[in-house]
């Protein structure tokens, strides 16, 4: 079987997605009490003109870079209860299944992992953020509240090596990623893992 494939966003590529807003950075108040300045989008690829797609350790990084650093647990809470929440996009889809049709006596397990084998790579991006845009056509987003659930967002602080993600919230309290402990090393990315910047 071929090696699976792997799309990356440089770090020289990386950039705040303005969203054509006068103001993409915007205040919001931390449960803490305190509060914090986020991006409304994900950090952008120039190139590709989607969301980047980093690793953990690229996301601490190109955060640092343009001045800022990785939102907290609590700070995606926030962003989640006060912005603009999008249906998740979770893929591989309908149309994705039947292209990798499962085998005469594949077990569940091993038809997840081959159909989800290319889930880092460019096409699963492209996929992914089109359907998340063609949300924002049809939808009533002010341009001034941050935007939820465009994918899954790394957060820190987080161990040496490691990589936390929190994301995709139903609106009630429940996470499909809860990001209380890492789930992946710190090379990790697919399709739907985001980074926000933050500015304390």
């Amino acid at each position: 079987m071929p090696k699976p494939e792997v799309f990356r966003t440089h770090l020289e590529d990386v950039e705040i997605w303005d969203g054509g807003m006068s103001s993409p950075i915007v205040l919001l108040r931390s449960e803490g009490g305190g509060s914090f300045r986020v991006s409304l989008l994900p950090l952008r690829d120039r190139r590709t003109g989607l969301s980047a797609q980093l690793t953990a350790r690229a996301a601490i990084v190109a955060t640092s870079t343009l001045g800022g650093r990785l939102p907290t647990f609590g700070e995606v809470s926030a962003i989640d209860r006060v912005g603009y929440r999008l249906a998740p996009v979770i893929l591989p889809d309908l149309e994705q299944r039947a292209a990798v049709p499962r085998r005469k006596g594949e077990d569940s397990k091993a038809y997840e992992r081959r159909v989800r084998r290319d889930m880092a790579s460019f096409a699963w991006l492209e996929r992914h953020d089109l359907r998340v845009l063609e949300q924002f056509r049809k939808s009533a987003w002010n341009g001034t509240d941050p935007v939820a659930n465009f994918g899954k967002l790394w957060i820190g602080p987080t161990p040496p090596g490691t990589g936390k993600i929190r994301g995709w919230s139903d609106g009630r309290g429940g996470w499909i990623q809860r990001g209380l402990r890492p789930q992946h090393d710190d090379l990790h990315c697919d399709y739907a893992t985001k980074t926000y910047l933050v500015i304390s």
